[in-house]
């Protein structure tokens, strides 16, 4: 085998911290309705999340953004493996306090 650029890299498993601090970064998304509905569980949830469930909620990341957006709305089921952390998302948005409303402008 030749080295360099075949070979993947061997990096250390990520901290905790890291994970949030990645899983926090890739919560922006392309669609501001999907970050919409993540925000709350971002600012509220995911510094508490057991490793397993940041895990989870990194492979949700990983889907397409209207995917994410239309299981969370509830418009089509998630797949089986992704069903508890879509599930624990939801009932952040019926615990989170609304965001506020833009200040209306003055012409």
């Amino acid at each position: 085998m030749t080295s360099g650029d075949d070979e993947p890299s061997w990096q250390p498993p990520l901290t905790s911290q890291a994970l949030v601090a990645r899983a926090r970064w890739r919560s922006r998304r392309g669609a501001l309705e999907l970050e919409l509905l993540l925000l709350p569980f971002v600012q509220t949830q995911l510094a508490q999340l057991d490793e397993q469930t940041l895990h989870d909620y990194s492979k949700l990341l990983d889907c397409e953004d209207w995917d994410i957006f239309d299981w969370l709305q509830q418009r089509s089921p998630p797949p089986p493996d992704l069903a508890a952390i879509v599930n624990l998302i939801g009932h952040s948005l019926l615990l989170s306090p609304p965001l506020p409303s833009p200040e209306p402008r003055e012409h």
